[in-house]
């Protein structure tokens, strides 16, 4: 879906692209040191780390396969269907919204989510993805283990 920093509202969602911790991996040594060991714990073993964000959507694109603006109810909203969500091809910045002027761009894709058979390339969990990273504020470190 391009270029950018790719949020979710479903922690099963995000759980898809996360990579275990190992207390042996010396990569993260630094990480260990600040949470665990400066504070008198040890590591836990196989843990997994995701960011809880407050980010502003702004003015969304939507769209069902990351190529072009969706049909649907709340993709009509903001733009009429079948228009490209990208500026470029390089797909680092989206589209302008339409009739703005002077010309904005939108500030966020929303890839909706649904049947394969009416075209979405997402079946379970909406993705939120945002071509600037100041849009985005980091709340939370969030370690949690899979049993």
């Amino acid at each position: 879906f391009g270029k950018g920093s790719y949020l979710t509202e479903d922690a099963a969602k995000m759980d898809q692209y996360v990579t275990a911790d190992r207390k042996e991996e010396r990569r993260y040594n630094p990480l260990h040191e600040c949470l665990y060991t400066s504070q008198g714990m040890n590591h836990p073993g196989r843990v997994y780390y995701a960011f809880a964000c407050r980010t502003i959507l702004g003015f969304p694109v939507f769209t069902k396969d990351g190529h072009l603006s969706s049909d649907s109810a709340a993709g009509a909203s903001t733009c009429p269907g079948g228009r490209p969500v990208f500026a470029t091809e390089d797909e680092r910045e989206l589209a302008t919204i339409p009739e703005v002027q002077p010309p904005i761009p939108f500030q966020s894709m929303i890839v909706e989510c649904g049947p394969v058979a009416q075209g979405f390339v997402l079946q379970r969990h909406r993705e939120f993805v945002i071509t600037h990273a100041a849009h985005i504020l980091p709340e939370l470190l969030v370690a949690y283990r899979r049993e």
